[in-house]
Protein backbone atom coordinates (compact mmCIF):
# COMPACT_ATOMS: atom_id res chain seq x y z
CA UNK A 1 0.00 0.00 0.00
CA UNK A 2 1.48 3.32 -1.00
CA UNK A 3 1.25 6.41 1.16
CA UNK A 4 -0.21 9.51 -0.42
CA UNK A 5 2.15 12.50 -0.09
CA UNK A 6 0.77 16.01 -0.05
CA UNK A 7 1.54 17.87 -3.24
CA UNK A 8 3.75 20.96 -2.90
CA UNK A 9 1.94 24.24 -3.32
CA UNK A 10 3.13 26.90 -5.72
CA UNK A 11 4.51 28.91 -2.80
CA UNK A 12 6.55 25.95 -1.52
CA UNK A 13 7.93 25.28 -5.01
CA UNK A 14 8.93 28.92 -5.29
CA UNK A 15 10.66 28.86 -1.87
CA UNK A 16 12.55 25.67 -2.72
CA UNK A 17 13.67 27.19 -6.00
CA UNK A 18 14.77 30.32 -4.15
CA UNK A 19 16.81 28.25 -1.69
CA UNK A 20 18.58 26.48 -4.57
CA UNK A 21 19.40 29.79 -6.23
CA UNK A 22 20.64 31.19 -2.93
CA UNK A 23 22.89 28.15 -2.50
CA UNK A 24 24.30 28.56 -6.02
CA UNK A 25 24.94 32.27 -5.37
CA UNK A 26 26.64 31.43 -2.07
CA UNK A 27 28.87 28.86 -3.75
CA UNK A 28 29.87 31.44 -6.35
CA UNK A 29 30.63 33.99 -3.64
CA UNK A 30 32.80 31.53 -1.71
CA UNK A 31 34.44 29.95 -4.75
CA UNK A 32 33.88 31.96 -7.90
CA UNK A 33 34.27 35.49 -6.55
CA UNK A 34 37.77 34.91 -5.13
CA UNK A 35 38.81 33.32 -8.43
CA UNK A 36 37.44 36.33 -10.31
CA UNK A 37 39.34 38.70 -7.98
CA UNK A 38 42.52 36.65 -8.39
CA UNK A 39 42.21 37.01 -12.18
CA UNK A 40 41.81 40.79 -11.79
CA UNK A 41 44.86 40.92 -9.49
CA UNK A 42 46.89 38.93 -12.03
CA UNK A 43 46.07 41.64 -14.57
CA UNK A 44 47.19 44.33 -12.12
CA UNK A 45 50.39 42.40 -11.47
CA UNK A 46 51.15 42.22 -15.19
CA UNK A 47 50.76 46.00 -15.43
CA UNK A 48 53.02 46.72 -12.43
CA UNK A 49 55.76 44.29 -13.35
CA UNK A 50 55.24 43.19 -16.91
CA UNK A 51 57.78 45.43 -18.61
CA UNK A 52 61.00 43.83 -17.41
CA UNK A 53 61.66 42.05 -20.71
CA UNK A 54 61.34 45.31 -22.65
CA UNK A 55 63.37 47.42 -20.22
CA UNK A 56 66.65 48.28 -21.90
CA UNK A 57 68.87 48.81 -18.88
CA UNK A 58 72.67 48.72 -19.42
CA UNK A 59 73.63 46.26 -16.68
CA UNK A 60 71.79 43.28 -15.20
CA UNK A 61 73.08 40.97 -12.47
CA UNK A 62 71.72 38.00 -10.57
CA UNK A 63 73.21 37.12 -7.21
CA UNK A 64 72.54 34.09 -5.03
CA UNK A 65 72.04 34.97 -1.37
CA UNK A 66 72.99 32.57 1.39
CA UNK A 67 69.66 33.55 2.97
CA UNK A 68 67.80 31.39 0.45
CA UNK A 69 66.84 33.67 -2.41
CA UNK A 70 68.11 35.17 -5.64
CA UNK A 71 68.29 38.88 -6.39
CA UNK A 72 67.87 40.31 -9.89
CA UNK A 73 69.69 43.66 -9.96
CA UNK A 74 69.60 46.38 -12.62
CA UNK A 75 71.96 49.37 -12.85
CA UNK A 76 72.91 52.16 -15.22
CA UNK A 77 76.65 51.53 -14.81
CA UNK A 78 79.09 48.78 -13.93
CA UNK A 79 79.39 47.59 -10.34
CA UNK A 80 83.17 47.33 -10.84
CA UNK A 81 83.69 51.09 -10.46
CA UNK A 82 83.92 53.42 -7.45
CA UNK A 83 81.09 55.89 -6.92
CA UNK A 84 80.59 58.88 -4.63
CA UNK A 85 76.84 58.30 -4.57
CA UNK A 86 74.42 55.43 -5.18
CA UNK A 87 70.66 55.74 -5.55
CA UNK A 88 68.79 52.57 -4.60
CA UNK A 89 65.19 52.29 -5.81
CA UNK A 90 62.91 49.94 -3.85
CA UNK A 91 59.60 48.99 -5.45
CA UNK A 92 56.24 48.49 -3.76
CA UNK A 93 53.93 45.51 -3.58
CA UNK A 94 53.29 44.10 -6.08
CA UNK A 95 55.90 45.71 -8.27
CA UNK A 96 59.23 45.26 -10.01
CA UNK A 97 62.55 46.95 -10.70
CA UNK A 98 61.31 48.57 -13.90
CA UNK A 99 58.76 50.62 -11.98
CA UNK A 100 61.63 53.15 -11.83
CA UNK A 101 62.63 52.99 -15.48
CA UNK A 102 61.78 56.68 -15.94
CA UNK A 103 64.27 57.59 -13.22
CA UNK A 104 66.97 55.72 -15.15
CA UNK A 105 66.71 58.39 -17.86
CA UNK A 106 68.27 60.84 -15.40
CA UNK A 107 71.91 61.03 -14.35
CA UNK A 108 74.02 62.63 -11.63
CA UNK A 109 77.84 62.99 -11.54
CA UNK A 110 79.78 60.07 -10.05
CA UNK A 111 76.51 58.30 -9.26
CA UNK A 112 75.20 54.81 -9.94
CA UNK A 113 71.46 54.11 -10.17
CA UNK A 114 70.36 50.70 -8.89
CA UNK A 115 66.99 48.99 -8.89
CA UNK A 116 66.17 45.37 -8.14
CA UNK A 117 63.36 42.88 -7.87
CA UNK A 118 62.73 42.25 -4.20
CA UNK A 119 62.89 38.61 -3.00
CA UNK A 120 59.71 36.78 -3.98
CA UNK A 121 58.98 39.04 -6.96
CA UNK A 122 59.42 38.08 -10.60
CA UNK A 123 62.90 36.71 -11.30
CA UNK A 124 64.14 37.23 -7.72
CA UNK A 125 63.07 33.77 -6.69
CA UNK A 126 62.89 32.83 -3.03
CA UNK A 127 62.89 29.44 -1.33
CA UNK A 128 62.12 30.94 2.07
CA UNK A 129 59.43 33.35 3.39
CA UNK A 130 60.61 36.97 3.15
CA UNK A 131 57.35 38.73 3.98
CA UNK A 132 58.71 41.11 6.61
CA UNK A 133 60.30 44.55 6.57
CA UNK A 134 63.39 43.26 8.37
CA UNK A 135 64.06 40.48 5.85
CA UNK A 136 63.40 42.79 2.91
CA UNK A 137 65.77 45.37 4.41
CA UNK A 138 68.47 42.71 4.77
CA UNK A 139 68.05 41.84 1.08
CA UNK A 140 68.37 45.52 0.11
CA UNK A 141 71.64 45.76 2.04
CA UNK A 142 72.92 42.78 0.05
CA UNK A 143 72.20 44.70 -3.15
CA UNK A 144 74.09 47.74 -1.82
CA UNK A 145 77.10 45.61 -0.92
CA UNK A 146 77.53 44.64 -4.59
CA UNK A 147 78.59 48.21 -5.41
CA UNK A 148 81.55 50.35 -4.30
CA UNK A 149 79.59 53.39 -3.14
CA UNK A 150 80.47 55.96 -0.47
CA UNK A 151 76.93 57.13 0.32
CA UNK A 152 73.43 56.01 -0.67
CA UNK A 153 70.07 57.69 -1.18
CA UNK A 154 67.21 55.25 -0.59
CA UNK A 155 64.09 55.79 -2.70
CA UNK A 156 61.11 53.68 -1.62
CA UNK A 157 57.71 53.64 -3.29
CA UNK A 158 54.61 52.47 -1.39
CA UNK A 159 55.67 49.32 0.55
CA UNK A 160 59.24 50.15 -0.48
CA UNK A 161 58.92 53.23 1.75
CA UNK A 162 58.84 51.38 5.09
CA UNK A 163 61.56 49.02 3.84
CA UNK A 164 63.86 52.00 3.30
CA UNK A 165 62.91 53.45 6.70
CA UNK A 166 63.65 50.07 8.31
CA UNK A 167 67.08 50.18 6.66
CA UNK A 168 67.76 53.63 8.09
CA UNK A 169 67.06 52.40 11.62
CA UNK A 170 69.49 49.50 11.17
CA UNK A 171 72.52 51.01 9.43
CA UNK A 172 72.90 54.77 9.08
CA UNK A 173 76.58 55.06 8.32
CA UNK A 174 76.30 54.86 4.51
CA UNK A 175 72.87 56.47 4.04
CA UNK A 176 72.77 60.08 2.89
CA UNK A 177 68.99 60.38 2.92
CA UNK A 178 65.64 58.80 2.16
CA UNK A 179 62.75 59.58 -0.18
CA UNK A 180 59.34 58.20 0.72
CA UNK A 181 57.15 58.14 -2.40
CA UNK A 182 53.65 57.44 -1.13
CA UNK A 183 55.17 55.50 1.77
CA UNK A 184 52.85 53.25 3.81
CA UNK A 185 53.98 54.05 7.36
CA UNK A 186 50.93 54.30 9.63
CA UNK A 187 50.00 50.91 11.15
CA UNK A 188 46.49 52.14 11.97
CA UNK A 189 45.75 52.56 8.27
CA UNK A 190 46.73 49.01 7.36
CA UNK A 191 43.67 46.77 6.97
CA UNK A 192 43.53 43.05 6.23
CA UNK A 193 40.59 42.15 3.97
CA UNK A 194 38.70 38.88 3.74
CA UNK A 195 39.99 38.23 0.22
CA UNK A 196 43.56 38.36 1.56
CA UNK A 197 42.75 35.65 4.10
CA UNK A 198 41.21 33.52 1.37
CA UNK A 199 44.20 34.11 -0.91
CA UNK A 200 46.53 33.04 1.89
CA UNK A 201 44.62 29.82 2.53
CA UNK A 202 45.76 26.40 1.30
CA UNK A 203 42.70 26.20 -0.94
CA UNK A 204 43.61 29.21 -3.09
CA UNK A 205 47.28 29.85 -2.31
CA UNK A 206 48.57 27.55 -5.05
CA UNK A 207 46.49 29.34 -7.70
CA UNK A 208 48.10 32.73 -7.14
CA UNK A 209 51.27 33.78 -9.04
CA UNK A 210 54.42 34.00 -6.91
CA UNK A 211 54.63 37.79 -6.98
CA UNK A 212 51.02 38.20 -5.83
CA UNK A 213 51.55 35.54 -3.19
CA UNK A 214 54.56 37.42 -1.84
CA UNK A 215 52.62 40.66 -1.97
CA UNK A 216 49.70 39.25 -0.01
CA UNK A 217 51.89 37.72 2.68
CA UNK A 218 53.87 40.90 3.33
CA UNK A 219 50.72 43.06 3.39
CA UNK A 220 49.18 40.75 5.99
CA UNK A 221 52.35 41.14 8.06
CA UNK A 222 52.78 44.89 7.49
CA UNK A 223 50.66 46.24 10.34
CA UNK A 224 52.68 44.33 12.96
CA UNK A 225 55.96 45.29 11.30
CA UNK A 226 55.05 48.99 11.31
CA UNK A 227 54.13 48.83 14.99
CA UNK A 228 57.60 47.40 15.72
CA UNK A 229 59.33 49.91 13.46
CA UNK A 230 57.88 52.80 15.45
CA UNK A 231 60.11 51.91 18.41
CA UNK A 232 63.24 52.23 16.24
CA UNK A 233 62.58 55.77 14.98
CA UNK A 234 65.01 57.09 17.61
CA UNK A 235 67.84 55.64 15.47
CA UNK A 236 67.07 57.94 12.53
CA UNK A 237 69.77 60.49 11.66
CA UNK A 238 69.43 61.33 7.94
CA UNK A 239 66.93 63.63 6.19
CA UNK A 240 63.70 62.16 4.85
CA UNK A 241 61.67 63.63 1.98
CA UNK A 242 57.95 62.81 2.17
CA UNK A 243 56.87 62.94 -1.49
CA UNK A 244 53.14 62.19 -1.53
CA UNK A 245 50.12 62.88 -3.73
CA UNK A 246 47.15 64.60 -2.09
CA UNK A 247 44.78 62.34 -4.10
CA UNK A 248 46.52 59.08 -3.19
CA UNK A 249 43.69 56.58 -2.63
CA UNK A 250 45.91 53.54 -2.02
CA UNK A 251 48.20 55.03 0.63
CA UNK A 252 46.49 58.15 2.08
CA UNK A 253 48.48 61.34 2.53
CA UNK A 254 47.67 61.13 6.26
CA UNK A 255 50.68 58.79 6.49
CA UNK A 256 52.74 61.99 6.40
CA UNK A 257 50.95 63.30 9.49
CA UNK A 258 51.67 60.04 11.27
CA UNK A 259 55.43 60.15 10.76
CA UNK A 260 55.51 63.85 11.66
CA UNK A 261 53.67 63.18 14.92
CA UNK A 262 55.89 60.22 15.82
CA UNK A 263 59.14 62.09 15.16
CA UNK A 264 57.90 65.14 17.07
CA UNK A 265 57.59 62.95 20.15
CA UNK A 266 61.32 62.22 20.05
CA UNK A 267 62.42 65.66 18.75
CA UNK A 268 63.48 64.33 15.34
CA UNK A 269 60.85 66.05 13.20
CA UNK A 270 63.59 68.37 11.84
CA UNK A 271 64.66 65.41 9.66
CA UNK A 272 61.41 65.59 7.68
CA UNK A 273 60.87 67.58 4.49
CA UNK A 274 57.35 67.49 3.06
CA UNK A 275 56.54 67.72 -0.64
CA UNK A 276 52.79 67.14 -0.98
CA UNK A 277 51.63 67.29 -4.59
CA UNK A 278 48.08 68.55 -5.07
CA UNK A 279 45.84 66.48 -7.33
CA UNK A 280 48.43 63.70 -7.70
CA UNK A 281 47.74 60.00 -7.08
CA UNK A 282 49.83 57.05 -5.86
CA UNK A 283 51.80 56.35 -9.03
CA UNK A 284 54.30 59.20 -8.96
CA UNK A 285 57.28 57.22 -10.40
CA UNK A 286 55.22 56.68 -13.58
CA UNK A 287 53.04 59.76 -13.83
CA UNK A 288 55.43 62.44 -12.49
CA UNK A 289 59.02 61.16 -12.70
CA UNK A 290 60.39 64.71 -12.48
CA UNK A 291 59.05 64.96 -8.93
CA UNK A 292 61.37 62.11 -7.97
CA UNK A 293 64.32 63.82 -9.66
CA UNK A 294 63.62 67.05 -7.77
CA UNK A 295 63.56 65.17 -4.45
CA UNK A 296 66.91 63.53 -5.25
CA UNK A 297 68.35 66.93 -6.23
CA UNK A 298 67.07 68.35 -2.94
CA UNK A 299 68.83 65.69 -0.83
CA UNK A 300 72.07 66.10 -2.77
CA UNK A 301 71.84 69.86 -2.25
CA UNK A 302 71.30 69.39 1.49
CA UNK A 303 74.39 67.19 1.66
CA UNK A 304 76.53 69.72 -0.21
CA UNK A 305 75.29 72.49 2.09
CA UNK A 306 76.29 70.50 5.17
CA UNK A 307 79.78 69.92 3.73
CA UNK A 308 80.24 73.67 3.21
CA UNK A 309 79.32 74.49 6.80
Amino acid sequence: MTEDRPQQTGLKLFLNSLRRRYLIALLFFVGGAPIFIIVVLMKIESVLGGGLDEWEVPYQYTIESDRGYELAIYSNDSKGKNYELGILFIHGTPGSADNFKHQFHESWPHTVLVSYNRPGFWNSKSRVPVGSLKKQADAAFEVMEEFNVEKWILVGHSYGGPISLQMMTQRQEKILGNIQIGGALDPELEKIYWIQRIGNSILFNWMIPNSLNSSNKELIQLKKDLEKLRFSFKELKSPIVMLHGSDDRLVPVSNCKYIEKELQKISLNHLLHFDIKEGVDHFIPWSHPKFVKHSIDFLIGLSELELEQ
